[in-house]
């Protein structure tokens, strides 16, 4: 019986080891930038977001003998290539950035954010008002890992946040989102 167990026991162990570089993966996660809103007409009730700049840090992982040989970024129409250089860099992948133009993103339905007159949203006492927008647009990624003659791609996609932050004392509304 002690016979039979020891080279299950090392089939498992040996399993066990292998699986978590058995797979490639990609990680990522993306900062919340944050747009500053100037008071709006009350019956406003679509905000038009200014260029965003979305910061990335990534974790790309291909397995066994793969390499990592490209990764892109892709939100909306914009789209940031890493090559195998700038993958192999561990600072390039701790701050990578992928800014959207403002002519990319549609208008965001908002109501009673940040409206001037009676009824403004937002603290009496001269504070800024915040709203956090979850999963006001996605990422989608791919990481290309390759070996002599073999490719395999992984794709993965998140979620991303914007904040708004109501600007009670800019009138003038410099460098705000427009009201449409």
């Amino acid at each position: 019986m002690k016979v039979v167990l020891v080279p299950c026991l090392l089939m498992a162990a040996g399993l066990a080891t292998a699986e978590p570089d058995a797979v490639h993966s990609l990680y990522l996660s993306a900062n919340a930038p944050t747009v500053t809103v100037a008071p709006r007409p009350e019956g406003r009730n679509s905000l038009r977001m200014p260029e965003l700049e979305y910061a990335f840090e990534l974790e790309p992982r291909c397995a066994g003998p793969f390499t990592a040989r490209s990764l892109s970024l892709m939100i909306a129409d914009s789209r940031r290539a890493l090559t195998e250089g700038e993958l192999a860099d561990p600072e390039t992948l701790g701050d990578v950035r992928l800014t959207v133009p403002a002519g990319q993103i549609a208008p965001i339905p908002l109501q009673g954010f940040c409206v001037s007159g009676a009824g403004a949203a937002g603290p009496d006492d001269g504070t800024e008002s915040r709203l956090i927008l979850p999963a006001t647009f996605s990422v989608q990624a791919s990481l290309l890992c390759a070996s002599d003659g073999e490719q395999a791609i992984t794709y993965t996609s998140a979620a991303l946040d914007v904040t708004l932050v109501c600007a009670l004392d800019d009138p003038a509304g410099a460098g705000t989102g427009d009201t449409d």
